[in-house]
């Protein structure tokens, strides 16, 4: 059994999963839909846990919910926490929780599913365009705050810097109104299909919304967390094999 080969947790996996706790309880006990998702559920279901490098954690939302979620996880939130509310001046596309402790080295991303086209009978050519635009606008938004130190590319820096500058010249509200307007784009309640935002790796990643319908609960270290019941449906569209363990940050 993985837990009894494993040693103790990485102090910042276990201030995670205390945000995980907080968050699962405090929503399960209002009814509320969630499910952990990206290299978290990659973890949940390879590792029972944590992929050992990964440092923060990801659920996903229903555009519908956000509102009141939003409510719900600040109404009690623990001292130690910090909620980060994207619709407050934030430029960000998500939500997170944030240890106080470790800061943004431990913190859960609150992803938002929003509706999507239908798009069967596009060419791959028209969905990429749709993806590269959720691209951009996630590389715009976080631009305004982002590190320098974490751009990889010598050669992406200077554009980095220079749209970072445009940027700063843009008050955040008026961010604020695009991404909004892309979350709204296509009607949550009557769209057969769905993505978040900083979906743009590839076309499968606009997916059926009844794949999100259904919940279960599934092993997370010693505890257990809600996760989408078609989870293969849904991390397959975005990593392909994702059995197969790889260096690769989800």
């Amino acid at each position: 059994m993985k837990k009894e080969q494993d040693c103790q947790l990485h102090p910042i996996h276990e201030e995670l999963l205390d945000i995980l706790s907080y968050i699962h309880d405090t929503l399960t006990s209002n009814n509320m839909w969630y499910s952990i998702a990206y290299g978290t559920a990659i973890g949940a279901i390879r590792e029972k846990g944590f992929i050992k490098w990964d440092k923060d954690a990801d659920i996903l939302i229903k555009l519908p919910d956000r509102e009141r979620i939003r409510e719900v996880l600040k109404a009690n939130i623990p001292d130690r926490f910090t909620y980060i509310d994207a619709s407050e001046d934030n430029v960000n596309c998500f939500d997170n929780i944030m240890s106080k402790k470790f800061g943004h080295l431990a913190e859960v991303d609150i992803y938002t599913v929003v509706g999507a086209p239908s798009i069967e009978g596009w060419s791959d050519s028209r969905k990429k365009r749709l993806l590269r635009r959720n691209k951009v606008l996630v590389k715009l938004t976080c631009a305004k705050y982002g590190d320098v130190m974490k751009i990889g590319k010598k050669y992406k820096v200077i554009p980095f810097l220079l749209v970072k500058g445009f940027l700063h010249l843009i008050p955040n509200r008026y961010i604020r109104r695009v991404v909004t307007h892309y979350e709204n784009k296509y009607d949550y309640a009557t769209a057969d299909n769905c993505m978040t935002l900083v979906s743009y790796a590839k076309p499968t990643e606009i997916i059926k919304k009844e794949v999100f319908d259904k919940l279960e609960l599934h092993a997370f270290e010693d505890k257990q967390f809600c996760i989408v019941s078609q989870y293969d449906t849904y991390l397959r569209s975005r990593y392909g094999n994702y059995m197969i363990p790889t260096t690769k940050k989800y």
